[in-house]
């Protein structure tokens, strides 16, 4: 099922990155009627990516944010490959893993792994705390490392660095470099995903969330809301 956020930060990655831009634009406000679904699943099926009428310039507006930061735009306009595939077996369990890397760039000299994130807000606190920790792109820095490390030869496994916009006006843009806190908890998801992987196939087994009736409780922040809301007077 196609996903309108999705396709929307894969535009703005396109406008970044200057890839080629596969968008159709639709004469129609929202999808409600019968000949506008039609229209945005004709479009699908034939491999581009469909947008509502006047959704294409907020998302330029996006792409020139990230181009407007100094630091960003050197990232991005370096000559190094952009959107790399890498595909290498894992030395230990010999799993296939790949990865597409969204940009190979230099700073300070050294080989770094660029990657661009859209991103409701591009704080680097809250981007750590929403992004890094809790979409675990830590894992993603360390596998995209350890697959090129894998795929060339001799090359010391280069740093990722991520680039945060905000989604929201007025797209403001943020460029995060991880410690070795990260890529020790990294290395230690993808051992763990990968043995994971391998032992499901090897016996057939897959993991799953047992056989009982699991108590569910509300989670902490949840209740603290709760107790900070007002008092309803009637």
């Amino acid at each position: 099922t196609e996903k309108p956020a999705f396709d929307y930060g894969h535009i703005v990655h396109a406008l970044v990155l200057g890839t080629d831009l596969q968008v159709v634009e639709l004469p129609f406000a929202d999808y409600r009627t019968k000949a506008a679904r039609e229209a945005r699943d004709d479009v699908y099926a034939a491999g581009n990516t469909p947008l509502k009428e006047g959704e294409l310039d907020p998302l330029k507006e996006v792409a020139e944010a990230v181009l407007a930061h100094p630091t960003a735009r050197a990232l991005f306009e370096h000559d190094g490959p952009t959107e790399l595939s890498m595909f290498a077996p894992d030395p230990v369990t010999g799993v296939w893993v790949r990865g597409r890397a969204d940009k190979v760039s230099e700073w300070e000299g050294e080989t770094i792994l660029v990657d661009l994130k859209t991103t409701p807000d591009a704080d680097p606190r809250e981007f750590n705390r929403k992004g890094i920790a809790g979409f675990r792109y830590y894992l993603q820095a360390h596998v995209y490392g350890q697959l090129w490390k894998w795929t060339h030869d001799g090359q010391p496994t280069p740093e990722m660095l991520f680039v945060a916009v905000s989604k929201t006006e007025p797209h403001l843009v943020s460029v995060s470099r991880l410690d070795w806190a990260y890529d020790d908890l990294g290395a230690t998801a993808m051992k763990e995903a990968l043995n994971r992987y391998k032992t499901a196939v090897d016996t057939g087994e897959w993991p799953g969330f047992g056989d009982g009736i699991t108590l569910l409780e509300p989670p902490a922040w949840l209740t603290y809301e709760a107790d900070e809301e007002p008092e309803i007077q009637i």
